[in-house]
């Protein structure tokens, strides 16, 4: 008994934590000041009593400083919206098919998230189709291998899930963006403004607040409706809260947008998006 409590008042060689210090101080002045007392048995048996439960109470608590080897690092899901100028003024530019809608969508998997797509033209375009993908997390090689077999099972299914999502997304911006164009829409009108409008919204809903974010416009950055055609100019009311990427953009870059990115193709835009999630795993 003696012997315990020496090693809790000193510490002992293997209690060399912030939290046993603490608690070996504390127990050091009642031990201390029961070496008054007649009957030093009572003394360490109370220094006892009092330091058991105050080593758990502050491992409880969670007032442990942990080392960076464990510290836990949270990731935010990824938000890419896509804007693709359905309008004559375009008909020079590269045609965008589903193979860069895949490779975003895959991208977008590695932190999960969302892949919203839009078509750039008319101002009652109604397009903002939807994807929310799965996080797909890195096995961790320290893991024993009946633990990185069952991850990598549950790995399976996500991934499993995504390419079903993906493959139903696709065929859907196939047929109501990529394709011919839907019965009352033309393809003369280029509302960029109003892209940018729903930008706004999207990227201020609760649900993506938290989420990295990432705008690709690909279109000339014409404004042309009714009257005469003139640069694209929007005030961003949620400026901070994304990365604008472009591809074609011909005229003066957007104002108070604080990071703007230029790319030559969509095939730049994907490329960057796949390096960017590669970094996270």
């Amino acid at each position: 008994m003696l012997t315990l409590a020496k090693v809790l008042v000193h510490g002992g060689n293997n209690l060399h934590t912030p939290t046993t210090f603490r608690c070996s101080y504390f127990t050091y002045l009642i031990y201390n000041h029961m070496k008054t007392l007649k009957n030093k048995f009572y003394g360490i048996v109370i220094a006892i009593a009092f330091t058991i439960p105050l080593i758990l109470i502050t491992a409880g608590c969670g007032c442990n400083e942990p080392s960076s080897a464990n510290a836990i690092i949270t990731q935010n899901e990824t938000l890419v919206a896509i804007g693709i100028d359905l309008s004559q003024s375009v008909d020079g530019f590269r045609k965008v098919d589903t193979s860069f809608i895949a490779r975003v969508c895959r991208a977008i998997a590695k932190t999960g998230g969302f892949i919203v797509v839009y078509g750039i033209g008319e101002p009652n375009d109604k397009s903002g189709l939807r994807c929310y993908l799965k996080h797909v997390p890195a096995i961790d090689a320290e893991l024993i291998l009946s633990q990185q077999a069952e991850m990598k099972q549950a790995n399976d299914r996500l991934k499993s899930y995504n390419d079903q999502q993906i493959r139903e997304f696709i065929k859907v911006v196939e047929e109501q963006v990529l394709g011919p164009p839907r019965q009352g829409l033309s393809t003369k009108h280029t509302d960029i403004e109003g892209f940018f409008k729903k930008i706004d919204i999207l990227v201020g809903e609760p649900e993506t607040r938290q989420m990295t974010k990432y705008v690709f416009a690909y279109t000339d950055g014409i404004q042309s409706l009714d009257g005469p055609d003139r640069p694209c100019a929007y005030n961003f009311e949620n400026s901070g809260e994304f990365s604008l990427c472009l591809a074609g953009w011909k005229t003066a870059l957007p104002s108070k947008v604080l990071t703007v990115k230029q790319f030559e193709d969509p095939e730049g835009f994907a490329k960057y998006m796949e390096s960017i999630n590669s970094q996270t795993l």
